[in-house]
């Protein structure tokens, strides 16, 4: 997954449920990701959220659950 420092990634879920992945580089090799997992309503509000945060290595695989779901990611972030 190609992320930016501190900029959101929304990717769909399908059925009203999204995930928000927020990074955070820490130095030249660490970063911190904020793993959200969101239901809506029909009319748009918010229904179930779910929030981790997990400390990684750019460029290295991870897994992560949240709420129901498990991700597994590699992060390739670059600064802003």
């Amino acid at each position: 997954v190609s992320l930016t420092s501190h900029h959101e990634t929304c990717p769909s879920l399908g059925a009203g449920r999204s995930y928000i992945l927020t990074p955070k580089v820490i130095d030249g090799h660490n970063v911190e990701i904020s793993v959200a997992v969101e239901s809506r309503t029909n009319n748009g509000k918010i229904h179930d959220l779910f929030i981790t945060q997990v400390v990684t290595r750019s460029g290295k695989p991870f897994e992560v659950a949240v709420g129901d779901y498990n991700f597994s990611l590699t992060p390739n972030v670059t600064s802003e």
